[in-house]
């Protein structure tokens, strides 16, 4: 799987391997909750595709239903030099979206397991 930024195309399975030995930690998910509203998914935001507001959501309400909540959601708070960010230190969600919005809507969990990568980590996952 991939994933796009305005500042390239990364392989997840890449990001995934160079992670592996990276610190996982807790975060209270109400400091991602917002990436509920930020349109990552081609149907919508993943508010819009949990509240029916978009059509042909079955695929993401079933693989939130199925999200395997023991692997970490991926975050990075490290661009590149040439991106400016409204917020220093603002934090991406690379990977995870749907164990995020599972662990809001079905399990209503208070934290979630993250893990951050690291600069050289994502250049190395890019591929274009």
């Amino acid at each position: 799987m991939t994933f796009e930024r305005d500042h390239g195309l990364y392989d997840t399975s890449i990001l995934w391997a160079l992670s592996e030995e990276n610190e996982r930690t807790y975060m209270p998910v109400s400091q991602l909750k917002h990436f509920l509203d930020v349109w990552l998914w081609q149907t919508g935001t993943p508010n819009q595709v949990i509240q029916g507001v978009r059509e042909d959501d079955e695929n993401h309400l079933k693989r939130m239903e199925n999200a395997d909540m023991s692997y970490p959601i991926i975050l990075s708070n490290v661009y590149p030099p040439n991106i400016e960010i409204e917020i220093p230190g603002e934090i991406d969600l690379l990977d995870g979206l749907h164990r995020l919005a599972k662990a809001v809507y079905l399990l209503k969990l208070d934290k979630i397991l993250v893990v951050f990568v690291t600069t050289e980590q994502l250049d190395l996952a890019r591929i274009e």
